[in-house]
């Protein structure tokens, strides 16, 4: 599927790629023979079955190497544009095979990767070495079994094939044991699932999936002598979480090698990592600046929307309470079937999801209001509505004539009542003005007519790429709105950025927009109001 989008997605390299990579298979053709010819040889005295394969390598996958910063374009640098592939009857047979080899061929050091001690988190095994050949070239090469190279090709759902191909006729030399692929294949299916269900969004289980899958990997070991199979980068606590969320949630420190290392040291293959746990789950929220794996992330957020749910839903509901009764409307005048109805046609399961979400600060509470008294609302609460909410829901004070009220001649920055006069539009008073107990209730609401435009701050943390700020200011101008000043600080080693974003809007229920729009952007971790 990469092969046939690439052309499609970069012409211009794909075409420079084809043509240099086809120049040089055929350049390599007569070299692949020799050394085929020379490994058969040493296998043959051995004593040791095998089939021996020229492996060319998929023109998507020279791409993502070649513009590696280390390679640069260097076809040089690329020891695996043609390699061999060893098949063989067993798992035994496969490392014998890599000992002749390397008695034959001086192997490069640390380009020896065993994904059979270690398998990928997808289930795949294989031994790649990459050696010294004939004329001093390099190449590599690599060995699996028959059972392996099927899982290699079809996937987690090879044993399938396996059983297909022993019905029409496989020996069963080539048809070994696949508990121990099948085991890692249901764990691998089993992550995925458990990513599923602990994820908040589908972007995040999408950025989950690209960085544990398609990240490099390192192998650790647990004091006990357990391989652990984390991406590049891990730390100490992405290791804890690995091993149980119950360890991720009380870590307080963590040894490597024996020596005691900060948490948000970067782990190495072959590390020894022990973890030091308190009595009490505390994780900590800057944990979310350095950790690598989607495991570790999703624990750590889930936490602490756990914790802090019930402060943020109490919150939220005094200030929701607090917009309402400005309008004489009380909470408890709604019923909970019209309360329902009305959070259907939000992300909102439920009315204390609502009150979290204005507690935490990312919906307003003028936004809270006009979802708990929408359209549907009027006229079907146990008590009418004041005529001023149906007006306000009509968005007709806008139009209206604006008076001030001499009694107390408030100003652009005062918090503002209105009061609906018949025939001459609003007259504005001070919210605090004692004639306002003497006015009509059902005529008065919040609404300041000079409040043309509302300075609002966001805070954006974000995975560092080239391309974020202009994705978050698309989505701000295509809002019609104005940004007033943005500041961008690097974080975590430079790997995150956290941007502050001043913006001027002229409704301020425009700005949970703007947030959604914003958190949905690839690779944008969080998005809050914070001023």
């Amino acid at each position: 599927l990469e092969d046939l989008a690439f052309p499609i997605a970069y012409p211009d390299e794909y075409k420079f790629l084809k043509k240099e990579a086809n120049r040089r298979y055929k350049q390599a053709d007569r070299y692949v023979a020799l050394v085929k010819r020379q490994i058969a040889d040493k296998l043959k005295d051995d004593n040791v079955p095998a089939q021996i394969d020229g492996r060319a390598k998929h023109i998507y996958s020279l791409y993502k190497k070649i513009t590696r910063p280390e390679i640069n374009w260097d076809f040089d640098k690329i020891y695996d544009l043609v390699a061999l592939r060893i098949i063989t009857d067993s798992v035994a047979d496969c490392y014998k095979i890599l000992g002749a080899i390397h008695s034959i061929y001086r192997p490069l050091p640390n380009y020896i990767r065993d994904y059979i001690a270690a398998p990928k988190p997808n289930g795949y095994r294989s031994i790649h070495t990459s050696v010294f050949g004939p004329e001093a070239r390099i190449f590599e090469i690599q060995i699996r079994t028959y059972e392996m190279h099927e899982e290699a090709e079809y996937g987690v759902a090879s044993h399938l094939h396996y059983t297909e191909t022993k019905s029409a006729g496989a020996s069963d030399e080539k048809l070994s044991k696949g508990t121990f692929a099948k085991n890692h294949q249901t764990e691998f299916l089993k992550q995925i699932k458990e990513w599923q269900s602990s994820v908040g969004t589908p972007e995040e289980f999408l950025e989950g999936l690209k960085i544990e899958f398609l990240d490099d990997r390192i192998y650790v070991f647990s004091p006990k002598g357990d391989i652990y199979d984390l991406p590049v980068g891990a730390t100490p606590v992405d290791f804890a979480y690995e091993v149980h969320s119950r360890i991720g949630d009380s870590t307080k420190g963590a040894k490597v090698n024996s020596k005691i290392v900060p948490l948000d040291h970067t782990l190495k293959t072959r590390d020894v990592v022990e973890i030091i746990s308190g009595k009490v789950p505390s994780p900590n929220r800057s944990w979310l600046d350095f950790v690598k794996t989607s495991k570790a992330r999703q624990h750590i957020r889930s936490f602490y929307r756990k914790s802090d749910f019930d402060k943020n839903r109490s919150e939220g509901e005094k200030i929701v309470e607090g917009e309402l009764a400005v309008l004489d409307v009380k909470l408890a005048d709604i019923t909970d079937a019209n309360l329902k109805s009305a959070l259907s046609e939000t992300s909102f399961k439920t009315v204390d999801d609502l009150f979290a979400s204005v507690g935490e600060g990312i919906t307003t509470p003028r936004q809270a209001v006009k979802i708990i008294l929408g359209r549907s609302f009027v006229g079907e609460t146990k008590e009418k509505l004041p005529e001023a909410v149906k007006i306000a829901q009509e968005a007709t004070v806008k139009g209206m004539m604006v008076q001030i009220a001499p009694c107390c001649n408030p100003e652009k920055s005062d918090k503002i009542i209105c009061y609906i006069t018949r025939g001459r539009g609003l007259t504005a008073h001070k919210k605090g003005c004692s004639n306002l107990k003497s006015l009509e209730k059902d005529r008065l609401f919040a609404y300041n007519p000079w409040q043309k435009e509302l300075l609002s701050k966001i805070e954006v943390t974000a995975l560092n790429r080239v391309g974020l700020l202009r994705d978050i200011a698309d989505v701000i101008s295509d809002n019609n709105v104005n940004i007033e000043k943005i500041t961008n600080r690097h974080i975590s080693k430079g790997q995150r950025s956290k941007i502050e974003i001043t913006i001027s809007v002229s409704d301020i229920s425009d700005l949970p927009v703007i947030l959604r729009e914003i958190a949905n952007i690839a690779d944008v971790e969080t998005v809050k109001r914070v001023g």
